[in-house]
């Protein structure tokens, strides 16, 4: 796609298009799961459409505001914005007020409720960004480890006291940037294997899960035995059998313990492993939403014409299950696009990151692009069954202010820095 100059410098097409594709689509579905023969007018305020409309006017204008600072004001000032997250985060556990179960809103009118955890993301990438930036910056110092992970931690620790799982979650996802900057990749495939003994503990009884981490154990000691000595890979294998049998056993009793996982998170484990499957219970949702999406077919019953969008046999319809709407009403094609588009996007977002002369821009792009793949997979695998249902939007296409805020001033703060990046290249 063509690129423009001047004071938008060279802007990236595509992902412009992206951004303005899912926004649009997504008000579309919105607007389908909101509207009724009697609220059909789009700018009517008291449907979810009509706001949406309005957050979406907002946001277009912030985006051409960001556009006309230099970017060299994110990277000056990343510390202003991580530091004026966690003020409003503190505030929120302070003054905040509890909307769908959490504490996470700040309530400046009856209309108007902004979630500062949606903009704490954005803080937190900042302050990564500037981190691996450093010049001396380097995981062979044992105080770049603990900055690392300070810095992602303590806004999600906040978001946590706020009741917010979903979101606290998210802020996870930046540790998988930092594997760009040198994060030995072993941690990755050891948090892979924690979460895979998580569930297999929950399933299985421990007699089981005994055999089970023996296995993987002879698999780490071959594995280890590629890179290190004999001894050590003995020694290592031993440490990898203790600590997996304390983890299996931890996760029961946790799992068991009636004060450490509340009712409705225990009850979305026990659904997404299929334990639970009372249909008018906890896994309503889930089951609506997968009936939704199936009874769309390939070619989907038409826009406008979702019975079970229309009838709203889905809570959460036009937020955490946006997708259920596309499945039933765009079908099998509809769906897949979606899916290809978000695919693109943030496959787009990783070429762009990579390639920036400036390391801080490039550092943001990839924290851009994993929290966007964190949203996008969680969100749109909780309506297929794939993955607990823990709340987080569909990026720009979810209903929500904050939300449509948030991931709006993210991915334009990255598009002004690769439009300075590109006229430089030049």
């Amino acid at each position: 796609m063509n690129r423009k100059s001047g004071i938008f410098g060279s802007l990236d097409g595509w992902l412009i298009f992206f951004y303005f594709f899912l926004v649009f689509f997504g008000w579309m579905n919105i607007y389908s799961s909101s509207s009724t023969e009697e609220s059909r007018q789009l700018f009517n305020l008291s449907t979810s459409h009509g706001k949406q409309l309005l957050w979406m006017a907002v946001c277009f204008g912030l985006a051409f505001f960001i556009m006309l600072f230099d970017s060299r004001f994110y990277t000056n000032f990343w510390y202003v914005f991580y530091g004026g997250c966690i003020v409003l985060l503190i505030l929120v556990l302070l003054i905040g007020q509890k909307v769908d179960g959490n504490k996470a809103w700040i309530v400046i009118t009856s209309n108007i409720k902004l979630q500062p955890s949606e903009f704490a993301k954005i803080g937190a990438a900042l302050a990564v960004a500037a981190l691996v930036s450093r010049k001396e910056f380097t995981y062979k110092k044992i105080r770049f480890w603990v900055l690392s992970f300070a810095i992602i931690l303590f806004p999600a620790a906040l978001v946590l006291l706020e009741d917010d799982l979903g979101t606290t979650l998210v802020f996870f996802s930046l540790i998988l940037a930092l594997f760009r900057f040198g994060l030995p990749w072993i941690l990755l495939i050891i948090a892979v294997s924690l979460v895979t003994i998580f569930f297999l503990s929950i399933l299985f009884p421990m007699n089981t899960m005994i055999i089970v981490i023996i296995v993987l154990s002879v698999v780490s000691f071959f594995a280890i035995r590629l890179y290190t000595k004999t001894l050590l890979s003995i020694l290592l294998t031993a440490i990898i059998f203790v600590v997996s049998i304390g983890f299996s056993l931890g996760v029961k009793r946790v799992y068991e313990s009636k004060h450490i996982l509340k009712p409705h998170q225990k009850s979305r484990i026990n659904v997404l492993l299929g334990i639970e499957k009372d249909r008018r219970g906890a896994a309503w949702n889930v089951y609506n939403s997968k009936v939704a999406i199936g009874s769309g077919g390939f070619l989907g019953k038409g826009y406008l014409h979702g019975s079970f969008t229309k009838l709203h046999f889905i809570p959460k319809q036009r937020t955490d299950f946006i997708f259920s709407v596309v499945g039933e009403e765009w079908g099998f094609w509809g769906s897949s696009l979606v899916l290809l588009i978000y695919l693109a996007f943030i496959a787009r977002l990783v070429l762009v990151a990579d390639r920036q002369r400036n390391r801080f821009h490039m550092a943001y792009g990839y924290c851009v692009a994993c929290l966007m793949f964190f949203h996008y997979f969680m969100n749109i695998g909780t309506t297929i069954g794939l993955a607990p249902a823990v709340g987080v939007p569909l990026p720009f296409f979810s209903y929500g202010g904050s939300s449509l805020l948030g991931f709006t001033l993210l991915f334009w703060i990255f598009i002004k820095m690769d439009s300075q990046n590109m006229q430089i290249l030049r």
